[in-house]
């Protein structure tokens, strides 16, 4: 019978790195609604200071730069640590431990700041969730 991929299949001993997968994905969701719930009515305030502080030209320029010094290394560790997953399964248990712990403050950090447009902070937000499936996440 072929496979019908529109549904999930369950993990099966075949593949039990689909299983570990579901398993830090799960825990990882589990935190981030955890940790997120209170910071929600923070977000609008965060969200409209900083575009008010971003209306000056010398701070937008400083908080593009902190921002970018910020995302690039996390986003970019969150990705590498993703690809990792896949080709080397004896690290899983130490690649799970650092990228959860990276997504997580990644998901936090992203939810509070500004970004320019909405479409940025959704990638963003969309790669910290996504973990251990990051590289999927940006194609």
């Amino acid at each position: 019978m072929a496979p019908c991929y529109g549904h999930a299949t369950r993990p099966t001993p075949e593949r039990p790195e689909q299983e570990t997968k579901t398993i830090t994905n799960t825990l990882l969701r589990a935190l981030i609604r955890t940790f997120t719930l209170p910071l929600l009515p923070f977000v609008p305030i965060t969200t409209f200071v900083l575009k008010c502080l971003m209306a000056l030209p010398p701070l937008r320029f400083l908080y593009a730069l902190v921002m970018s010094v910020i995302s690039i290394p996390l986003l970019g560790s969150l990705i590498f640590m993703s690809r990792l997953w896949r080709k080397a399964p004896i690290l899983r248990p130490i690649l799970a431990a650092i990228g959860i712990t990276l997504a997580l403050l990644g998901y936090l950090l992203f939810s509070l700041t500004a970004n320019p447009t909405r479409q940025d902070k959704m990638v963003k937000l969309a790669i910290c969730d996504s973990f251990p499936f990051s590289h999927v996440a940006v194609g």
